[in-house]
């Protein structure tokens, strides 16, 4: 899935773009900075004879209001780190979400509980040979965009929305969330299911890189791109601009994994079962049980008015 997106600060996933979506926070101690305050070059000379020049003033400044560190100067990257503990620690809320997603659906027809071999093989084939279809049609046109999506697809909706590194940092903030949220969910089914890449069962994919290193099932990209639009359409004001825009962008980086032939339809289409599955979960019980989601929110929502 490439998740680690560096975008300035930081899903550990490795975004690169400036600030750091960096999946659990980690990585180098510039991660999760600002550019404007990124490092700076000071060669500082405390030579007893400055001849004339003033020295540095190094006065010490008076606590006058306490030592509490601003909750408003935290990266928005780790805000979201910290709302995320909230969610992974409601664990068993996980397997109703598995139910709520997939059970009833034809997701799961690749390997149905009480299904037959044959019908299983069959759909499983019908998926490879869409597969096969996308990479002698659409691969090499989507090219360029399958690889700038693999580890930094979060800058696409950063664009969409025309926001800059230190704008709206609440909306930053959901964003994150929302990346970091998907990929601790997506690693968690990934390990229920266990289903293998299309590339295993089909070589003549081709694939232009990877595998990844983890099971097909949910797709990763397309779970975290889904609840990303989730998320972000629950400020009204983004809904009614561009709603429609958001939802497209998300089926589009999920459709560009399955044009690489690193996922099956199914894969995708699990992840956005899901990510609407988690967004329930999420706005049902905000306030309740996620009063640090429900900060980021409220004050995302505040950001577009």
């Amino acid at each position: 899935m490439g998740y680690g997106y560096g975008y300035g600060y930081g899903y550990g996933y490795g975004y690169g773009y400036g600030y750091g979506y960096g999946g659990s926070g980690g990585g180098g101690s510039f991660k999760n900075m600002p550019a404007e305050l990124g490092p700076k070059v000071w060669t500082l000379d405390y030579t007893p004879d400055l001849s004339g020049k003033p020295d540095l003033p190094q006065g010490k400044i008076t606590p006058a209001s306490g030592l509490q560190y601003p909750d408003s100067l935290w990266d928005p990257a780790l805000r979201a780190g910290l709302a995320v503990t909230e969610f992974a620690l409601r664990f068993a809320t996980w397997t109703v979400l598995d139910q709520t997603a997939f059970v009833g659906t034809t997701v799961v027809d690749w390997n149905p509980p009480n299904g037959t071999a044959a019908s299983r093989e069959a759909f499983i084939s019908g998926e490879l040979d869409y597969l096969l279809a996308l990479m002698e049609d659409d691969r090499d046109r989507y090219m360029p965009e399958i690889l700038g999506q693999a580890d930094n697809a979060p800058v696409y909706w950063l664009q969409l929305l025309n926001l800059g590194a230190g704008e709206k940092p609440a909306t930053n903030a959901l964003i994150s969330y929302a990346q970091r949220v998907g990929e601790i969910a997506a690693l968690y089914f990934k390990f229920q299911y266990k289903r293998v890449r299309p590339s295993a069962l089909c070589p003549g994919l081709l694939l232009p890189f990877g595998p990844p290193r983890h099971p097909a099932f949910p797709s990763g990209h397309s779970l975290t791109g889904h609840l990303t639009t989730y998320l972000l359409i629950e400020i009204p004001e983004v809904k009614a601009a561009m709603g429609t825009e958001l939802d497209w962008l998300a089926y589009r980086v999920a459709k560009n994994r399955e044009r690489a032939g690193l996922h099956y339809p199914s894969d995708g289409a699990a992840g956005q079962l899901l990510a609407w599955a988690i967004e329930q979960e999420l706005m049902t019980n905000t306030a309740a049980n996620y009063p640090k989601l429900n900060d980021i929110l409220t004050a995302a929502k505040v950001e577009w008015q």
